[in-house]
């Protein structure tokens, strides 16, 4: 029988891909503790919890810039909801009356992304005053003007600027 040679050491140059650790094994959590987990897209969608938390309970989420077919696809999502709930963009997404099972359904559609996330993300692009442009010299004596009229109520003063 031939001898099995030893295996040689990694160089230490070579960095090697992290494991995924859940923190307090249990039966409960280490059936799955990947991303793709029912479980855990659920807990996503419905869990206002930010991504150290999520993290910290071994759910792994997806943070940084949204692609252009999640944006397509909470659009898409978003006009299906109207449709089927005959409402308004602006009484679903800035109404008194919004219900919060919406964001959920809207995040299920996402399952790598936390509720809080896709919440502030589709409140910035559906934002009715964002199309204000870059600011201008202009724009800053108009605003002094506009908070000496008002103060600090921001609510007129966005108004008053159309921003």
């Amino acid at each position: 029988m031939p001898q099995s040679q030893p295996q040689p050491l990694p160089h230490p140059d070579i960095v090697r891909p992290a494991t995924f650790t859940v923190a307090h094994p249990s039966p409960r959590n280490v059936a799955d503790p990947s991303p793709s987990s029912e479980e855990h897209k659920e807990q996503l969608a419905t869990k206002w919890w930010t991504a150290e938390e999520f993290r910290s309970k071994g759910i792994l989420c997806r943070e940084g810039k949204y692609t252009e077919s999640e944006t397509e696809c909470i659009r898409n999502v978003i006009s299906e909801y109207m449709e089927r709930h005959n409402m308004s963009e602006g009484d679903l997404l800035f109404g008194a009356n919004r219900q919060l099972g919406f964001w959920a359904h809207i995040t299920r559609a996402l399952p790598q992304r936390r509720v809080g996330s896709v919440f502030g993300y589709v409140r910035r692009i559906y934002q009715p005053l964002k199309s204000g442009g870059k600011w201008s010299i202009e724009d800053d004596a108009t605003l002094a003007q506009v908070v000496e009229m008002y103060g600090r109520d921001w609510d007129k003063v966005s108004e008053a600027l159309e921003r």
